[in-house]
């Protein structure tokens, strides 16, 4: 082996370990931005983006407009393995209020959940907490409807089960209120009346009994909503702060 054929290798040699701190950079330089994009992720819809398509999705549902999206089995592998729901809709068990049907929503859309009257006890209160930490649910909606059965038989003092009394416990102080600020009202009246309350209610008792919920509201992380349902038109009155109806 003659030294002509030797010094080629070993320029070769020096290039190629002069180059490694360089490689060696470049190389930490692409995991890290593959790191950073993977710490932060795209920001995902604000609280009042959400509350617009629940709002367009009722809309669609009166008009008899549907999109019947997120339905198909697509849709069914895409959340096979996790949910991002961008909503959580606290509502009543009531069999004709079928809450993902009533905003168009398809599977995954929503994480909902369901109990007689719409109140909001621990149980409830947990399930909604779990959707606002976990899943990062930037709307929480707590919707009651028109003509509530639950509502209705505290209001007409019927006669019920053990453990339906534990839960009218919960919608008993709506009814008082209703009654207190409007004596005078009809019996179908002072029911919608208190239905409304009740949803007021019930968004208190969970932004009371959860320091998390309350933390994320006064963040501006999460809104919190109230709604009524109506059973006749198929339609969604949105409340405002104090639970009624807000002004045209």
């Amino acid at each position: 082996m003659n030294h002509e054929t030797m010094l080629p290798r070993t320029h070769r040699r020096l290039i190629l370990a002069s180059c490694l701190p360089l490689i060696t950079a470049c190389a930490l330089c692409v995991v890290a931005s593959q790191v950073v994009g993977e710490d932060k992720p795209a920001p995902g819809p604000s609280p009042a983006e959400c509350l617009k398509l629940l709002k367009d999705g009722n809309a669609r549902y009166v008009a008899d407009q549907r999109r019947f999206a997120n339905l198909d089995r697509k849709r069914i592998a895409e959340t096979a393995a996790a949910q991002f729901p961008f909503a959580t809709v606290l509502g009543c068990s009531d069999s004709r209020v079928p809450i993902e049907h009533l905003f168009d929503a398809g599977i995954g859309d929503l994480f909902v959940v369901r109990v007689a009257g719409n109140v909001c006890s621990d149980h409830e209160g947990g399930s909604i907490e779990y959707a606002v930490s976990h899943l990062k649910t930037p709307l929480v909606v707590v919707m009651g409807h028109t003509a509530c059965g639950a509502v209705t038989a505290v209001v007409e003092n019927a006669t019920t089960g053990r453990s339906f009394r534990h839960l009218s416990e919960h919608i008993i102080p709506a009814y008082r209120e209703a009654w207190s600020e409007h004596p005078d009202l009809g019996h179908d009246d002072l029911i919608t009346e208190t239905v409304r309350h009740n949803v007021r209610r019930a968004i208190a008792d969970l932004i009371k009994g959860s320091p998390l919920v309350r933390s994320r509201v006064a963040s501006g992380e999460l809104k919190v909503v109230g709604a009524v349902y109506n059973l006749k038109t198929g339609g969604v009155d949105w409340l405002d702060e104090k639970g009624v109806p807000p002004s045209p």
